[in-house]
């Protein structure tokens, strides 16, 4: 953006669409309610959370933290134990750390977007500034969709592969996107020998942050170097880039051999199944820019040859979208951006009229911000309704704190399931049941929780189960009551330990 004010403008904007609704959900909610801190998919937010609390804790190798079996620990997820670390030093609450970096990975993705769209779209300043809003703010026409048909298309919840979203919902993803434009872009103009270091360091960064993101660049540039000698018949020295990017290649193997050989991240690896949308949705959520996007890779080509990147990485995400793997949606990261140049391009060769071509710009903005808008909303309603999934109550805070008190990731919690997504997070405390992917067995272990405290009225149940999952504590409050139509005042073989006005702690012996 060459308008330095628009350009301010335009950040200003992005930051306080992704902060205002959390900081309105903190200090704008019911009476007597904690806010959870996540308002996206608040159950992966947990998640990043427990990883964070495991690095606060001194822990920089990753365990499962919401199953009742103990692993061995691993070299994963190791950005979110950092944070965890960060948050220690500083003596600031995790949450706290999570959304400060969850600012600063976007305003980095900002930079970048801003730099990939310059190189690829051509030199017309109301397109280009178009493009690089549409690319921060949009994503598909899914709230239509859903407003007719009350199907949740994937741009209200692959937030990977749109930058609001991806900025919206946590830190690592655009972290991952940034560092994977810079790559590329790095690879387009070219890389003097001083500069390889750098390329390495976001090359190891890269695959550690975002696995999926290092794969899609090893991808689109190896696939480019490919083309380029096929095409001249004429073999010349591969890119330092590519050599640079090969270093992480250990790690991503490490990673996959860590996955699929410890017991239980076996089990783990074997629940994380992220299948692709069909391809319907993935068409309405990408559009109406995905219509412009065809235009743009039939005037790239024409003009400038198949080899470009942006046509190169939308390929390659889209043939990964179909490949027999469990992890297929991942591939989808940042997706939004190559789709927004390669729209740009078709505009720009097919519309010559500029007001025309700024009319349409102006339209495919305003189709494009619709489901943003309804996210938006619904983060700003989560906090006005209390939704127990973004909150929990005092009470139910007060026991957490006792917890983090009191036990230690050597224990077990037993609570509903709707609770235990909190737990590991707020407590440092393994739980029995917390997430479909890391809770082993989950799916048994999930109905066979809601059976303990439906029938909390047998001993001989109660007592079997807390010794086969090894039990410590069980949590008894509101929602494991609602679980129970015959409310109990304790547990056979446990002892009461703490209690306020609707939550009890009892110990187990």
């Amino acid at each position: 953006m060459k308008n330095k004010k628009l350009k301010w403008a335009v950040l200003l904007i992005f930051l306080l669409s992704i902060t205002l609704p959390y900081l309105f959900a903190n200090f704008f909610h019911p009476e007597g309610l904690v806010f959870g801190g996540y308002l996206q998919n608040p159950l992966d937010g947990n998640s990043y959370l427990a990883k964070m609390r495991e690095g606060y804790d001194g822990e920089w190798l990753f365990f499962l933290p919401f199953t009742s079996e103990k692993g061995d620990a691993t070299f994963l997820f190791t950005f979110y134990l950092f944070l965890g670390h960060v948050a220690r030093i500083f003596g600031l609450p995790l949450l706290v750390i999570f959304h400060f970096a969850r600012i600063i990975c976007s305003i980095v993705m900002f930079y970048f977007v801003e730099k990939f769209l310059e190189l690829y779209l051509p030199d017309d300043e109301s397109l280009v500034n178009g493009i690089f809003i549409i690319s921060l703010f949009g994503s598909g026409m899914g709230s239509i969709a859903y407003f007719v048909t009350g199907v949740m298309t994937a741009d209200f919840w692959v937030a990977e592969a749109f930058p609001f979203l991806s900025a919206y919902s946590n830190p690592h993803f655009p972290l991952g996107i940034s560092l994977l434009l810079f790559i590329l872009i790095r690879f387009y103009e070219g890389w003097k020998r001083e500069g390889y270091f750098w390329l390495c360091v976001c090359s190891i960064l890269l695959v550690i942050i975002l696995p999926f993101g290092y794969v899609i660049g090893l991808m689109v540039v190896g696939v480019k170097e490919f083309m380029e000698f096929i095409h001249s018949k004429k073999f010349k020295s591969l890119s330092p880039v590519l050599y640079c990017l090969l270093v992480g290649l250990p790690i991503l193997i490490y990673q996959q051999w860590a996955a699929t050989h410890d017991p239980l991240l076996m089990v783990w690896n074997e629940q994380n199944i992220t299948i692709s949308p069909p391809l319907w949705d993935i068409f309405i959520s990408i559009s109406p820019l995905i219509l412009f996007s065809v235009a743009g890779i039939v005037s790239t080509i024409k003009n400038k040859g198949i080899y470009e990147i942006p046509i190169i990485w939308a390929i390659v995400s889209f043939i990964f979208l179909i490949f027999p793997i469990s992890l297929q949606r991942r591939f989808l990261l940042g997706i939004f951006i190559p789709l927004a140049v390669l729209a740009g391009r078709g505009l720009f060769y097919t519309i010559f009229e500029q007001r025309f071509r700024k009319l349409c710009i102006t339209v495919v903005f305003i189709l494009s911000l619709t489901t943003n808008l309804v996210i938006l909303v619904a983060g700003l309603t989560a906090g006005v309704n209390g939704n127990p999934k973004v909150f929990f109550t005092n009470d139910e805070r007060q026991a957490l704190k006792w917890l983090d008190e009191n036990a230690g990731w050597d224990d077990v919690v037993l609570a509903s399931p709707e609770l235990s997504m909190f737990i590991p997070g707020w407590t440092g405390v393994r739980v029995v049941y917390g997430h479909p992917f890391e809770t082993v067995d989950a799916e048994k272990k999930e109905i066979s929780v809601i059976d303990f405290f439906k029938s909390s009225a047998q001993p001989k149940a109660i007592q079997a189960f807390i010794r086969s999952h090894r039990v410590n504590f069980i949590l008894y409050g509101p929602r494991e009551k609602a679980l129970n139509s015959k409310p109990l005042d304790g547990f056979p073989g446990c002892s009461e330990k703490y209690s306020n006005e609707t939550v009890g702690i009892f110990q187990c012996h």
